[in-house]
């Protein structure tokens, strides 16, 4: 079946995790045949000095994206999906669906959290509303509250930035260790992590708040964040072994880590998730159900290096092949297109003269008021499975 090219207009917040996640869509939509235009709306607010251009700035560039590139769908981080105005009567719309738009939201944390999901549901069209999430266990509790378009979509790994490089030794040094963590600072994690210290084993740290660690060993071992977009793939390149700790709202499913970590060429060992069994083979991966069990993990797979090494390439060629974001890219729009989400024709054909359909719409926004700057941010979640992967 042959995919058809379409158009994704791209919708892109600040947060720790979600700007890395549109910026690899729109790179590869644009990849693999398809046209996407990214909306950096935090880099377009830059520019302006008061709320009221912040503002007005938001509304007119959507209203501007919408006239003139006249997207196939809308896609979104989580709830930033919904492109949110509030009317001069008081209600709140979604502009992407109102234009009968389909509207694509990616989820890569637990989209039940009330602070979320209360906001933005009542923002989304049964008919429009397509949802990509990582986790099989939140696919199924959408579908027992009658969310049909909900569809189990693993986390990628972005292969063009996570690569094996060529032996550096000034890098070797900086980002290099016996065992590497990455990952903010939970007490649960600390509890796990504990056992590889006592047993003398060479743990580095990088990630955020480990100063609140109890254990003082770990805030020495900490050496502090490494930034996504050139430091991370380093810190997997060079550790011999890279331990995975999933938060919490991950029930089946695998975060960044994984994939940005095998992809990079490093060696895994992390907490055993049912996905490990759909998604890899048992000679690719590593998996431990207690904390007892990792010192003894790490030290056979430190002393063992062909097996790791071998290991760590076959989990590789996985990832490279079925795991990066081309085969997401194609999973959406196939899906969608056996949806019918495209079937009804172009939604701009049946304004009428597209700019004065859309200029009427900006009209029942009051001025100055603040749409998508507070909105989505409100529907944002802190704390979740994809920012920890990425932000440590």
């Amino acid at each position: 079946m042959n995919i058809m090219a379409i158009k994704v207009l791209i919708l892109k917040y600040l947060g720790r995790a979600a700007p890395y996640v549109m910026d690899d869509f729109h790179d590869y939509f644009n990849s693999c045949g398809h046209e996407a235009l990214l909306l950096d709306f935090p880099r377009i607010k830059e520019k302006c000095k008061t709320g009221e251009e912040k503002s007005t700035i938001l509304y007119t560039t959507m209203l501007n994206a919408l006239s003139e590139f006249k997207p196939d769908m809308v896609m979104g981080y989580g709830a930033t999906s919904a492109f949110a105005l509030s009317l001069q009567s008081g209600n709140i719309i979604n502009l992407v669906t109102m234009l009968k738009i389909p509207c694509v939201s990616i989820y890569y944390d637990n989209p039940l959290t009330p602070s979320c999901f209360d906001s933005s549901h009542p923002l989304m069209d049964s008919n429009l509303s397509y949802f990509f999430i990582w986790d099989r266990h939140y696919v199924n509790e959408f579908k027992k509250l009658g969310i049909e378009k909900s569809y189990y979509c693993p986390i990628a790994a972005n292969i063009r930035r996570f690569k094996k490089f060529p032996r550096n030794d000034d890098d070797a040094q900086r980002f290099g260790a016996d065992v590497s963590f990455v990952g903010s600072y939970t007490l649960k994690r600390e509890l796990i992590l504990r056992p590889l210290l006592d047993a003398g084993l060479d743990l580095v740290i990088w990630g955020y708040d480990w100063d609140k660690a109890a254990d003082p060993r770990f805030r020495a071992a900490n050496r502090g964040v490494a930034d996504n977009q050139t430091e991370l793939v380093k810190v997997y390149n060079y550790s011999k072994v890279n331990i995975n700790i999933t938060v919490d709202q991950g029930i089946s499913s695998l975060n960044m880590r994984v994939f940005d970590c095998i992809a990079s060429g490093g060696f895994l060992v992390s907490d055993y998730k049912s996905d490990f069994d759909e998604l890899f083979d048992k000679d690719e991966v590593v998996t431990y159900k207690r904390n007892t069990e990792l010192p003894g993990i790490v030290k056979y797979y430190l002393e063992h290096e062909d097996e790791r090494i071998a290991m760590a390439r076959k989990a590789r060629k996985k990832v490279l092949a079925e795991h990066n974001y081309a085969k997401r890219v194609e999973f959406i729009v196939k899906t969608m297109e056996e949806e019918g989400a495209f079937d009804g024709g172009k939604w701009w054909r049946k304004l009428g003269p597209v700019n004065e359909a859309l200029s009427q719409i900006f009209t029942l926004v009051p001025s100055g008021a603040e749409a998508t700057e507070d909105e989505p941010s409100k529907l944002e979640i802190e704390e979740n499975e994809y920012e920890e992967s990425v932000s440590q």
